[in-house]
């Protein structure tokens, strides 16, 4: 997702390598890009027949799905600072909001230097499975981990990398805007966030 609000040229990043997901800019499910620089690492194939891709992928070539993720990449490298600047206020909206009305929530990710349109908060004395359902219930979806990583049980890695206590890796919950976020819909889910300070004090008593 980072394709919509950094410039994510090889030759800005220094990158050799660099792969992007067409679903994650709203394009297409189903198709990707890697880029592999002139002196990256020699590439293997993973699937053999009819050559295509250069030798390295064989196959009938998804074009729907090329083309979709190409219309895809043009709107979002439009928008991109416009959109940056406009998704991170509307993040920082919702972070206050929350720091209002739930006593004790922790930030866990910063405000700078990081995507604009994510962050992570623990609620103390909320695990995060029953907050992620709670809010679910109440019409507001939130991650307790990465979707690559749903099935695990264990708390993530950037979490215990960042050396954060047991008790906040079990209330840390993800929270994602995106381009159809808006400041009305942004209201909307603290309304509902802050019923997780009822539930929590209802468990205390």
């Amino acid at each position: 997702m980072a394709f919509q609000y950094l410039d994510c040229r090889p030759a800005v990043l220094g990158a050799d390598l660099l792969t992007l997901s067409a679903h994650k800019i709203y394009g297409p499910k189903g198709i990707g890009l890697l880029y592999a620089g002139k002196n990256a690492v020699r590439l293997a194939p993973l699937v053999f027949g009819g050559g295509q891709e250069f030798g390295l992928r064989s196959g009938t070539e998804n074009v729907a799905g090329a083309v979709g993720f190409a219309a895809a990449a043009d709107i979002a490298a439009g928008i991109r600072e416009k959109e940056a600047r406009r998704v991170k206020a509307l993040r920082d909206r919702l972070w206050r909001g929350i720091r209002k009305g739930i006593p004790g929530v922790r930030l866990n990710s910063p405000l700078r230097g990081v995507l604009p349109n994510i962050m992570n908060v623990s609620f103390p004395g909320l695990p995060a499975e029953e907050a992620a359902m709670r809010l679910d219930l109440l019409g507001v979806a939130v991650g307790t981990g990465s979707a690559c990583a749903s099935r695990s049980q264990r708390p993530s890695h950037v979490l215990r990398a960042i050396r954060l206590s047991a008790e906040r890796m079990r209330g840390s919950v993800r929270l994602s805007l995106g381009r159809r976020t808006d400041a009305k819909e942004v209201d909307a889910a603290l309304v509902r966030i802050r019923e997780l300070k009822r539930i929590r004090s209802k468990k205390r008593k």
